[in-house]
């Protein structure tokens, strides 16, 4: 039987175990007792923090853990991921104990290596050195904008897994007044990803020369705030900030304009060789390479280009229970009816003539 080098370690209450060799790294971490994910094993033996044996693969299947592949994007050195939330004083965070988060390798969007090399660079302690030396603060922001289901946010979360990072969601700003915010916002002390979705909900939608003339309160955090904070953001090593939006035309140009927004990435529709790469990554253990390149290719094929997010396709898929078969015959079925709710949900949502412009 094949022997396979184990690598383990305790971080709390969570275990953590890796396979070498380090070419194609799989971690396994306990749930739902974990509080951290494990993303990396390089310099890990020389720290002394990884006890290592050996043992048989089919020791592994009895043991409960939930595993996490990595192999075209090569983690570089032992780092932590958590995921923080605003905790109940609304002036605070707190870590949340993590679910599984999408790998890089199993996200299909355009020019995703360029993207994630952006970011490793961003945070190379080289470049935060050359930011400073220029009087320029520790801060990156981009701007991820495209229909809904189209990957935004999973990309933020799955790019500080592969950093090693921990990422701040505080979740919709529209649920924040302007304190609050400051508050929140002056609580990061340390090296992030800041991810703020659906910016186009909050206040900053209306454009800084309109007054509020209906009399009404308004609580929610206003342009100005957040362009004060995001302009103030000075945390050592670096935050890089990740805005979501489905609505890019409704934001004012003041948040997007450059030295604030270094960066501008469309999340498309999913085009055939995107459908193509989910089949491949749903189905890649039930057939030969080759066989399985033919079959996503016919399965592609009925898909029309651009018409589906990622997200739907993926759920189609998920929902086949790898029957492979099963979704290549109904995958066609599958599109004309969902076109056809795609239109039926479009004539109602339309005003009707009595409706007035």
């Amino acid at each position: 039987m094949f022997n396979l080098t184990v690598l383990s370690v305790w971080i709390g209450n969570a275990t953590a175990v890796a396979l070498q060799p380090p070419t194609n790294i799989t971690f396994y971490q306990s749930l739902p007792d974990a509080n951290r994910y494990i993303l990396s094993i390089a310099n890990a033996i020389s720290l002394g923090l990884w006890a290592a044996y050996t043992t048989a693969s089919s020791a592994l299947r009895s043991v409960p853990f939930f595993r996490v592949s990595y192999s075209a994007f090569p983690l570089v050195s032992w780092r932590l991921f958590s995921l923080l939330r605003p905790s109940g004083d609304g002036i605070s965070w707190h870590e949340r104990k993590p679910r599984p988060v999408q790998s890089l390798d199993s996200l299909f969007i355009d020019d995703k290596d360029e993207l994630v090399a952006d970011c490793l660079r961003f945070f190379e302690p080289s470049s935060q050195a050359r930011r400073t030396g220029r009087g320029k603060l520790p801060y990156m922001g981009m701007l991820l904008y495209g229909r809904p289901g189209t990957g935004k946010s999973s990309f933020a979360l799955a790019v500080a897994q592969h950093l090693g990072v921990p990422i701040y969601r505080p979740g919709s700003l529209s649920t924040y007044d302007d304190q609050t915010f400051r508050s929140l916002m002056s609580a990061i002390q340390q090296k992030c990803v800041i991810l703020l979705e659906d910016i186009d909900t909050a206040d900053v939608t209306r454009s800084r020369n309109e007054a509020n003339t209906s009399g009404a309160k308004v609580d929610k955090a206003c342009l100005g705030t957040i362009l004060e904070e995001l302009d103030s953001l000075n945390v050592e090593g670096g935050a890089m900030v990740m805005m979501t939006t489905n609505h890019m035309e409704k934001l004012d140009p003041a948040l997007i304009r450059a030295g604030r927004v270094h960066r501008r990435v469309e999340f498309q529709l999913a085009s055939r060789e995107t459908a193509a790469a989910l089949f491949r990554n749903e189905f890649k253990d039930e057939m030969a390479e080759h066989d399985l390149d033919q079959a996503a290719k016919k399965f592609a094929a009925q898909i029309p280009d651009r018409r589906f997010s990622p997200a739907q396709i993926d759920e189609f898929l998920h929902g086949k229970e790898k029957d492979l078969e099963g979704a290549l015959e109904g995958v066609s079925g599958w599109v004309k009816s969902t076109e056809a709710a795609d239109l039926q949900d479009s004539v109602v949502g339309s005003p009707s003539e009595s409706d007035g412009p």
